[in-house]
């Protein structure tokens, strides 16, 4: 007779571990946690009608990858670990106001070219009074184009007008980046949503352009939550050559207690 493999045994303490945790069940001496389901991010919450704020409830667990359709269930999946009920918190591209849909803080700023006329790269904010910045920026180049759908992709972002080169994306980003470490407090966060895609026929990867400004500003990346909403930049029409963008990132980042400004970086 063969003597049993590996995956044999492994089968049988699998089943027999199983079985322990059925029998703790049922006993009420532990319950099993349960995974985020996509389906409790995408329900309507209800509006407080005490205090008129948006009420909202999660599961413990926040996970790394949150499907959902829009920014709103991404923001209040963060928000669970990265904003207190006491923090000061400041929306630089508001635009739409897509990412508060689920969850608003109670002490709210926002910010941007259309809604208050402030440019996030100069904030009117004091140097380290804001306890968490949150930082959409457009993820692609707006590039030569006049047509119909410029005027909608300025107002996501809540721009007057738009970066025309893959450089001057690259600058606008960086800039933000800088002016929100500025602001923060110790230990404030930064909360940066950013895309890879694909331009002039190569591979962006602008998720490691937002990471390597933010950490050459003096800023430690803590958490990185992927945003699968099945779409993405557009991009050159089909036949793809490279696959195609259905995810973008969250990327958080807390100043130290201790920081120096790196405002030399270019």
């Amino acid at each position: 007779m063969a003597a049993p493999t590996h995956h044999g045994r492994l089968s049988v303490r699998m089943g027999q571990r199983t079985s322990r945790l059925e029998r703790r069940s049922e006993t009420g001496l532990r319950r099993p946690r349960l995974a985020i389901r996509p389906a409790a991010l995408e329900r309507p919450v209800p509006v407080d009608a005490m205090t008129g704020q948006l009420a909202w409830s999660m599961p413990d667990t926040v996970q790394s990858v949150v499907r959902c359709d829009t920014n709103g269930p991404l923001l209040a999946a963060a928000a669970q670990l990265w904003i207190r009920d006491a923090d000061h918190v400041v929306d630089v591209t508001y635009g739409r106001g897509a990412f508060w849909t689920r969850y608003r803080p109670a002490h709210f700023v926002a910010h941007d070219q259309v809604t208050d006329g402030c440019d996030f790269r100069r904030l009117p904010e004091d140097d380290e009074t804001v306890d968490v910045v949150v930082f959409d920026p457009p993820y692609v180049e707006q590039g030569g184009r006049t047509t119909t759908g410029v005027p909608d992709f300025l107002e996501r972002y809540g721009l007057m007008d738009g970066p025309t080169t893959l450089g001057d994306l690259r600058r606008l980003m960086a800039a933000g980046i800088l002016e929100g470490a500025r602001v923060l407090r110790p230990s404030g966060r930064l909360l940066v949503k950013c895309c890879d895609f694909t331009a002039n026929g190569r591979y962006q990867q602008f998720r490691m352009h937002v990471v390597t400004v933010a950490t050459a500003a003096g800023l430690e990346q803590q958490d990185e939550l992927v945003h699968h909403s099945g779409t993405g930049p557009n991009g050159r029409p089909p036949p793809y050559l490279r696959s195609r963008r259905a995810h973008s990132f969250l990327c958080v980042f807390q100043k130290p207690p201790i920081w120096k400004s790196r405002k030399d970086y270019e």
